[in-house]
C-alpha cells in the first residue's frame, strides 16, 4: 500500500513539474500583441517626416501600436533600398543624442540595432531590408524586447500587421 501511494506521488509530482515547465518555456516563447492602432501610406508618410529634423526622403510609412506587456510603437519608413535604408539608420545613429540619450550598439541575433533611453521608454532603432525601424517600449524588460524583435521582425510576423 506504501509503494502505491508513494508511486502515484511521484507521478504526480512529475505530472506537475512537466506542466510548469511547459507553461514556463510557453511563456517565453508566445508573444501576445494586441493592435491598439495601425497608419499606413501618406499619413504615416507625415507622422514619420514630423518628427524628424531636414529631409528624411521616405518611398512609403507605416506607424503601428501594439498592446503587449506594456505599450509598444513600431514606425517603420521604407527607403528605395536596402542601402539607402541602413544610411538612413546610421544618419539617425548621429544626431539621436539630441533627443535621447547616446546610442548603444545592441544585437539581437543577425539584428544590429541601436539601443536609445528616453521619454520613459526604450527605442530601439535599425534598418531591416529596405526599411528603417524605430520601436519603443514602455516596458523595460530587455529579454521582453529581444523576443518582440525577433517575433516581429526575425520570424516576420510584422508584415501581418501592416499588409
Amino acid at each position: 500500500m506504501k509503494e502505491r501511494k508513494l508511486a502515484l506521488g511521484l507521478v504526480a509530482l512529475g505530472i506537475v513539474i512537466v506542466a510548469a515547465s511547459f507553461q514556463f518555456s510557453s511563456s517565453e516563447e508566445y508573444i501576445k500583441l494586441n493592435v491598439k492602432k495601425i497608419v499606413i501610406g501618406d499619413d504615416a508618410v507625415k507622422m514619420v517626416k514630423s518628427i524628424h529634423l531636414g529631409n528624411f526622403d521616405v518611398k512609403s510609412a507605416a506607424v503601428v501600436d501594439f498592446e503587449g506587456i506594456g505599450d509598444i510603437r513600431v514606425w517603420i519608413a521604407y527607403a528605395e533600398n536596402e542601402d539607402t535604408a541602413f544610411q538612413l539608420a546610421e544618419k539617425m545613429k548621429e544626431k539621436v543624442h539630441l533627443y535621447f540619450s547616446n546610442p548603444e550598439p545592441f544585437e539581437f541575433g543577425e539584428l544590429k540595432t541601436y539601443r536609445v533611453f528616453g521619454n520613459g521608454r526604450t527605442h530601439y532603432f535599425f534598418s531591416f531590408e529596405n526599411q528603417v525601424v524605430w520601436i519603443e517600449f514602455e516596458n523595460p524588460d530587455v529579454k521582453y524586447h529581444e523576443r518582440v524583435l525577433s517575433y516581429l521582425f526575425a520570424e516576420g510576423e510584422m508584415e501581418k500587421y501592416i499588409n
